[in-house]
């Protein structure tokens, strides 16, 4: 539904009012009128993982040159960022195991993309109304829980 309302963005074409109900529905939109988070939504998503492409081209270009370095940084951060799993290096990102710089970065794309626009609109719009829904605190909860367990788990097991 995103990518829907951001073509016709793009197209500047109006919404008609059924697709601008589904798409608050599917957004969990109290009222059409605040569509305008969509456009939020894909300006957070395209600022995140640009500075992800920008981040892993520090690392990238040395080892494929400029063109190369140029399209596997936007791929691996796009591709991070939608919890994809795809990548462009064969064995996974075995090379990178002792580079903790560009697994830091793989790991905060991953992260920022798996806590959901829900989650970001919360977050970014904290200043304005002062609480979090039910939604936000679990997933943050439960993320931090992970996080901690897993730690926990790496220490214990090396």
């Amino acid at each position: 539904m995103t990518f829907a309302v951001m073509l016709s963005n793009f197209a500047h074409q109006r919404m008609t009012l059924g697709a601008r109900m589904l798409t608050g529905e599917a957004l969990n939109l109290n009222h059409p009128s605040q569509l305008r988070i969509v456009q939020l939504i894909i300006r957070l998503s395209l600022i995140i993982q640009l500075i992800g492409a920008i981040l892993l081209f520090i690392v990238l270009k040395p080892r494929l040159g400029i063109g190369k370095g140029i399209w596997y940084s936007i791929f691996h951060s796009v591709t991070a960022y939608c919890n994809a799993g795809f990548d462009l290096f064969g064995p996974s990102l075995e090379q990178f195991a002792n580079n903790p710089y560009f697994l830091t970065i793989i790991m905060l794309l991953i992260s920022a993309g798996s806590f959901g626009f829900l989650v970001w609109r919360d977050l970014l719009t904290y200043h304005i109304h002062h609480k979090l829904s039910l939604h936000t605190r679990f997933a943050l909860t439960v993320g931090i829980i992970i996080l901690i367990l897993s730690i926990v788990g790496f220490l214990i097991s090396e």
